[in-house]
């Protein structure tokens, strides 16, 4: 579905060239989510932008070949780039509330999307937009329409930005880092609905992420990125078990699990060198026991916090 060759990304800037990406080959697959993960700065992002032709005047690309369904993303022209956004091709953004208008109904910002690309006609748009709500799990959806996004939790804003992302059907779509910002319970539920969305509609899907849990959980395959290069790729099991890359080596040590201590998550050569926590001495100075914390809304009660305790 999706096939780079020999991709280079590198922007001007007032402190000269900086090169974001530097040689990179990837292919993505209908029915397959593909991982890509590393630090801020390894040009995961800056690769999903070049995709999507969204990149800034002072970016500079060469690339032997990068095509979409047998169409050269290199030759297309903005009109044809314009049709494909949103059609064939869909981003998930990483900060939902500079996606969308503030200023304009999450229903209408829906409509806009349809409409563009005919999907919806001005009599059927406003139920073709609740039913794209709804196929991300809003409840209310009708209601939810009339809402703007600042009345709307992180959470939400994301699902609508995933019913943006999703309302015309397209066959590739990329999630830049899609849980940022959100809590941990939160960024499960979002991403259990991507992975279900993707699976159900056979789409080719990018997962652009630091979290190699994350990836590894939800991904079929795993491109592991570092200072522009594409240092290892793998099956997520495979990687994990046995990564053939330094680097890969660190970003799983550096991976939250079970079964370590925090100290575990330092580098190697640092592990030693930190003196052993000291145990508490004198009186607790907060004690919290059998916290709780219950809203009541239009939509029922939640309950927030339930029998907390901890000193």
């Amino acid at each position: 579905m999706l096939s780079i060759r020999g991709l280079q990304v590198a922007f001007n800037t007032r402190r000269g060239t900086v090169n974001a990406v530097r040689g990179i080959d990837l292919n993505v697959a209908a029915g397959e989510m593909l991982g890509i993960v590393g630090e801020s700065g390894s040009g995961k992002s800056v690769t999903a932008y070049t995709v999507m032709r969204l990149l800034e005047p002072s970016a500079h690309v060469t690339v032997d070949e990068m095509k979409y369904a047998g169409i050269d993303l290199v030759a297309a022209d903005e009109t044809q780039m314009c049709d494909l956004r949103g059609r064939e091709m869909s981003m998930i953004f990483q900060n939902p509330r500079a996606a969308l208008n503030p200023i304009r109904k999450v229903g209408l910002q829906i409509e806009d999307v349809l409409r563009r690309h005919a999907r919806a006609s001005r009599s059927d748009a406003r139920q073709k937009a609740i039913e794209a709500m709804e196929a991300v799990d809003i409840r209310n959806a009708a209601e939810r329409y009339h809402a703007y996004p600042f009345e709307l939790s992180g959470g939400m804003c994301q699902r609508i930005v995933i019913a943006l992302a999703l309302a015309c059907d397209p066959r590739l779509l990329i999630a830049d880092e899609p849980t940022t910002g959100l809590d941990i319970t939160t960024q499960k539920t979002v991403m259990d609905l991507v992975n279900r969305l993707v699976r159900e509609r056979n789409l080719g899907s990018i997962l652009i992420t630091h979290d190699l849990g994350l990836a590894a959980q939800y991904c079929d395959r795993l491109v592991v990125m570092k200072d522009g290069h594409i240092v290892e790729t793998d099956m997520p099991t495979q990687l994990f078990r046995k990564p053939r890359d330094p680097y890969t080596r660190k970003l799983i040590d550096a991976n939250p699990r079970e079964d370590i201590s925090i100290r575990e998550l330092l580098p190697a050569e640092r592990r030693t060198a930190l003196p052993e926590p000291a145990e508490s001495q004198g009186d607790n100075i907060l004690e919290v026991k059998s916290l709780g914390k219950t809203f009541v809304s239009r939509t029922g009660t939640v309950n927030a916090v339930k029998e907390v305790s901890f000193t």
